[in-house]
């Protein structure tokens, strides 16, 4: 039975506007290779062109391929991500947000997530996704990894206090944080109850500011 990842609605806290962090070095972009996705004859479970499955202790362990694929997505569109999971854009319905149904199959297991957004990201299988949508048409970017879940709202905060410390005029009491449905935090920069001074999105599974 499919069972909608709903674990982020309703996730809020409050969290207090510290120190400001240094920046981390920026991180190498790994290679990046465009797959095409399959047609209707060859979804077939396990995937005709499955590849092995992911090393526990080294995600490159069996796939001599990139470390990051791209694909276009459109409603009913499949894409085999590493290891063979199945990522099935299983509805699309444009709009501003528009509403969005990912559904992820191995030859043993399925599961799927609901969001209403442009953009989602997670973690499905030991695969990384982040999707993003342009009306009817999705780019659907995966990755191998060994991470298992989200990280918490106080370090989603922390993430986005490095990216406040570098705009100018972002100097406010407090910080707050909404989680939300795809995946990602809204995190805000507070001065008094309802002004925002600036504000920014965190990926809870990417560890990194959503642009």
């Amino acid at each position: 039975m499919i069972r909608p990842r709903t674990d982020l609605l309703g996730l809020s806290a409050v969290l207090i506007l510290g120190a400001a962090c240094t920046s981390a070095p920026p991180k190498e972009e790994p290679n990046v290779i465009m797959r095409d996705t399959l047609t209707e004859d060859d979804q077939e479970i396990p995937a005709p062109r499955m590849r092995p499955a992911v090393s526990a202790d080294n995600p490159q362990d069996g796939d001599s391929g990139p470390d990051v694929e791209m694909a276009m997505l459109t409603e009913g569109r499949t894409h085999i991500a590493p290891g063979g999971v199945q990522i099935t854009l299983e509805a699309l319905q444009a709009g501003s947000p528009p509403n969005v149904r990912l559904v992820f199959r191995t030859d043993k297991e399925e599961s799927a997530t609901e969001f209403r957004a442009k953009y989602g990201e997670g973690i499905a299988f030991g695969v990384l996704y982040k999707i993003d949508i342009d009306g009817e048409e999705a780019t659907l970017r995966v990755e191998p990894t060994k991470l298992t879940g989200p990280i918490d709202v106080a370090t989603a905060g922390d993430i986005a206090k490095k990216d406040f410390t570098e705009r100018m005029n972002c100097d406010g009491e407090r910080m707050q944080a909404v989680g939300n449905t795809n995946g990602t935090v809204s995190v805000r920069v507070m001065r008094g109850e309802e002004e925002v001074v600036c504000a920014t999105t965190v990926g809870l599974y990417t560890r990194a500011i959503v642009e």
